[in-house]
């Protein structure tokens, strides 16, 4: 039997920023594609993206084929594929993490909000999606909590010394590019419910130190 013929129990598709509007979107075009399909919505364990997980067999290559369509992430299809042609079990196929950094998966009860204010799925067209995205925007935010992100310019930081300081200290910090001219790069990071973060900025003081920073809110949609 061809390996891409084997099956697997669910689709699930792994979304890594907070697009609230993606989400909805993904979620309406999915209840329409994959009706009486039992489907879930979860805030990713790092906090940064959604899960969907459609409970449907079907075999592998459909399963990769719909995840590459619904726009799941293509380094962990890429990362699937790998674990297929080494592994040969279909079980590798679709592995979503639970728990990242000491955080789990958090639920977002779509069905229940489009129930709660009686949306249905086949009469969400163009003319009326603003005003339903508009509507269970301020709850889906509310599930997420509000998000906060601490930027630090730096100059001498590279991903050698973001890993000691992961390894030391078990905080993951991100570098973005800095298009200031005072500045090669940004050290990011990111908290959801406080905009606490003077355990992060002690920590950078004792490696590179920090000159100035800045707390930013993030203003989800």
């Amino acid at each position: 039997m061809n390996i891409m013929d084997g099956h697997v129990d669910k689709i699930s598709i792994d979304y890594d920023d907070l697009n609230i509007r993606k989400l909805i979107l993904s979620y309406i075009n999915i209840k329409k594609w994959f009706k009486g399909v039992p489907i879930k919505v979860e805030i990713s364990s790092s906090g940064t993206g959604f899960h969907i997980i459609i409970y449907k067999e079907v075999t592998i290559s459909e399963n990769l084929m719909w995840r590459a369509f619904l726009g799941d992430d293509p380094v962990r299809i890429s990362y699937s594929l790998r674990r297929l042609l080494l592994n040969s079990d279909p079980y590798v196929v679709d592995i979503l993490f639970t728990k990242k950094d000491g955080r789990y998966v958090k639920e977002l009860d779509l069905d229940y909000l489009f129930i709660k204010y009686n949306i249905k799925v086949d009469e969400v067209n163009d003319e009326n999606f603003e005003e339903i995205y508009k509507t269970i925007l301020p709850e889906i935010k509310r599930v997420i909590g509000k998000v906060y992100y601490l930027v630090v310019p730096v100059n001498d930081v590279d991903d050698e010394l973001l890993d000691k300081i992961y390894a030391d200290e078990g905080i993951r910090l991100n570098r973005v590019r800095s298009y200031c001219k005072d500045y090669k790069e940004f050290v990011v990071a990111r908290k959801i419910g406080t905009a606490d973060f003077s355990d992060i900025i002690d920590i950078l003081n004792k490696y590179v130190g920090v000159a100035e920073h800045w707390i930013l809110e993030d203003e989800l949609k």
